[in-house]
């Protein structure tokens, strides 16, 4: 089940309508949202981070849960190039 107009009328009453589903610009906003929170984790855990370039970033969503996937290249504390796989999930409680 879906949402709260699939259910039963029995279970409704006394429930507020569903809202409308999200915009276009209102999902990007939504998503760009959860890319930026996973390279601001991303960037906390780097050596340097001013080296950071993120190179791709893809957001998933099943129902209630979702992830967002990307590559970043930056330097380590030898200065040395490294590339890393960000990955963050959100499950619905």
């Amino acid at each position: 089940m879906d949402s709260v107009d699939q259910m039963p009328e029995k279970y409704r009453k006394g429930l507020p309508p569903p809202s409308p589903p999200p915009t276009q610009a209102e999902l990007k906003q939504i998503n760009d949202a959860k890319i930026e929170a996973c390279q601001n984790a991303v960037l906390a855990g780097l050596k340097a981070p001013g080296t950071a370039h993120f190179v791709s970033a893809l957001i998933g969503r099943s129902g209630d849960k979702w992830a967002v996937v990307g590559d970043v290249d930056s330097h380590n504390s030898y200065g040395a190039a490294t590339a890393r796989w960000c990955a963050a999930r959100r499950v619905a409680k």
